[in-house]
């Protein structure tokens, strides 16, 4: 019977381990957000499974693949990214380039 309770406790502590360590790999993903030029954006950051979910909307299109780089970047390994990319995109000095020498 004790030989049971050991292994429960063994996998608990395992369980409460693995749900630590996911939320620091959002913890770090909000830090790198908000260190980066995707602070104003307010994406949500959660866990689905063994997922990192982004969620939320953008006007600057390049935002969306910079907040996946960034997920990645601070340790997680499977990204889904939901952000949406809002019509009338906001110009970027890049795009503002490319539409002058056009």
């Amino acid at each position: 019977m004790h030989s049971c309770l050991r292994r429960a406790a063994a996998a608990l502590v395992v369980v409460y381990q693995a749900a630590a360590a996911d939320q620091t790999i959002v913890q770090r993903i909000q830090k790198s957000f908000a260190q980066s030029k995707l602070r104003d954006e307010h994406f949500i950051v959660k866990l689905e499974g063994e997922a990192v979910i982004l969620e939320g909307r953008t006007r600057i299109s390049q935002h969306k693949g910079t907040a996946t780089r960034l997920a990645k970047n601070a340790g997680a390994s499977n990204v889904i990214n939901r952000i949406e990319v809002q019509s009338g995109e906001k110009s970027t000095p890049m795009r503002r380039a490319i539409v002058l020498h056009e």
